[in-house]
């Protein structure tokens, strides 16, 4: 196959169309009754399996090229805390979009009840289906695959906004563009930073929890910038902020001290 030896940015794009194209006529309405399990089979099967293929196929080393490097436990730290910072943020921006442009970029009432669970139970596969799968699937896919390639060629900044703009308009949502291509570049920025897709992982479990959690609760009461656009409080606004900038600065590629082997016998 001989694009396999193209240059970095063709295989990211080729991949990324590989993945797209498919996924325009199978990505199942979120008014079908069987959407969730058959997102969790278009997940696993194409978005995954497609790159871990091209992987495999470029004989490609798998750690170096998905950056599979492990999590450290302030790592994970920074990441929950820029997560959770971030939420609220893309919450006034999505608000900010409504009022500039007129387009709403809330979830759907389709994607609501997609989201909605009924039993503990259903709630637990919601979240395996919701939440985990296209967490760890379009991870290996972005911040794995495309934005390794990217990286490849040596400009950091490009390959941050060039991944996160795919990310975006892999969700084929026009009224949400903005902030999904703005949460890609933060899940970009923190895999570059630390080197490690983990991080990318936890944070968008958390994302994705995060809108299961707003349609199952009560937060509307409490915060209701969480269902519907509408100014989010400025000391929150505020606290989110520096949360995010703490924590942006924190993160950073840590030295991942290997286990202690024991001496051989003489």
């Amino acid at each position: 196959m001989s694009f396999l030896s193209r240059s970095p940015v063709t295989q990211a794009l080729v991949v990324f169309f590989a993945v797209f194209l498919p996924t325009l006529l199978l990505t199942p309405a979120a008014a079908n009754p069987n959407a969730a399990l058959q997102s969790v089979v278009l997940q696993i099967l194409l978005v995954a399996l497609v790159p871990l293929a091209f992987v495999h196929l470029s004989n490609l080393d798998k750690r170096t090229a998905l950056s599979l490097r492990p999590i450290t436990a302030k790592s994970f730290f920074w990441c929950v805390l820029l997560a959770i910072s971030a939420l609220f943020l893309l919450d006034e921006i999505a608000l900010w979009q409504e009022q500039l442009t007129g387009v709403r970029a809330s979830l759907s009432p389709e994607i609501q009840r997609l989201l909605r669970a009924d039993s503990a139970l259903q709630l637990v596969w919601i979240f395996f289906a919701l939440a985990l799968t296209p967490a760890i699937c379009e991870e290996l896919l972005f911040r794995g695959f495309i934005l390794g390639r990217f990286l490849e060629t040596g400009q950091p900044g490009q390959s941050l906004m060039m991944s996160s703009l795919l990310f975006g308009l892999f969700h084929r949502n026009l009224a949400a563009l903005l902030p999904t291509s703005l949460a890609g570049l933060m899940l970009a920025f923190v895999v570059w930073r630390t080197g490690s897709l983990y991080c990318g992982i936890v944070m968008h479990v958390l994302v994705n929890t995060w809108a299961i959690l707003v349609v199952n609760t009560r937060l509307g009461e409490f915060l209701p910038c969480t269902h519907q656009p509408s100014q989010v409080p400025v000391g929150l606004l505020v606290i989110c902020v520096l949360g995010v900038v703490v924590a942006g600065m924190q993160l950073q590629r840590e030295r991942i001290p290997r286990p202690c082997q024991q001496d051989a016998p003489q």
